[in-house]
């Protein structure tokens, strides 16, 4: 079993709302935001790297601005240092600062970040728990099935053309996202407009390690096709 997702929330219980997280911003400054509702959670078991807990919640700052926050907390001190913990939250604190930094249009905005350790009477006194708060962007994200069941033809050909200007954009802002599939896209159907979201696995444009091509909506989930001979463009369902 290298790997288990579990649903339980039992991490951050409801003393979590109402908590107030101080945030350093880019710009060297510190904003006070309060949580105010948790849209999910979920804990992870690995074999290797031990437990995590992470959950996402939706907050406020004095002057009423919205952001999402996202908490990771790492379960057992133990795996400090054999987990990809810290190696995912640097990975999107730097995606999303420089994607930021370059006016990208196709992601949550980055607005800051905070680490912390846990004390008594925390899951696991001497882990590390991360912040990282971004704008909360407008629109909806699609699971597998909803994606498939409820849109028109006509509504996923909108989607993969959205999609593919996110592409762009996100290249041409200086990093791309290799976590691919619809759980990370953000779906603006009013404005036709796709946000790239969950940056923890990516890499700069500069290492030309990702290029445009068709199959893209397939590792996205956007068509379904033959993975045994993907390049038959005769078994594609879009």
């Amino acid at each position: 079993m290298p790997q288990t997702t579990s649903h339980i929330r039992t991490n951050f219980d409801q003393k979590w709302i109402g908590l107030k997280v101080h945030i350093a911003t880019p710009e060297k400054t510190t904003v006070e935001w309060t949580l105010s509702q948790k849209i999910y959670e979920r804990e992870r078991t690995s074999d290797h790297h031990g437990k995590e807990a992470r959950a996402v919640f939706r907050c406020t700052d004095a002057d009423n601005k919205k952001c999402i926050i996202k908490v990771r907390m790492l379960l057992d001190w133990k795996h400090l240092h054999t987990s990809p913990f810290l190696t995912y939250i640097e990975t999107e604190i730097q995606a999303l600062g420089k994607l930021t930094e370059n006016n990208c249009q196709s992601t949550p905005r980055f607005y800051g970040s905070m680490m912390c350790i846990q004390n008594i009477p925390d899951p696991s006194p001497g882990a590390v728990t991360s912040f990282i708060a971004m704008e909360d962007v407008p629109g909806r994200v699609y699971d597998w099935s909803g994606y498939w069941s409820n849109t028109t033809v006509f509504e996923r050909a909108q989607k993969r053309a959205a999609f593919r200007k996110a592409f762009h954009d996100c290249f041409e802002c200086g990093y791309w996202n290799l976590d691919a599939g619809l759980r990370n896209l953000v779906f603006d159907d009013d404005n036709d407009k796709c946000y790239v979201i969950d940056w923890e696995v990516a890499v700069p444009a500069s290492a030309g390690a990702v290029k445009w091509n068709g199959l893209m909506y397939g590792m996205w989930e956007m068509i379904k096709y033959n993975r045994a001979n993907p390049e038959d463009f005769t078994q594609w369902e879009w």
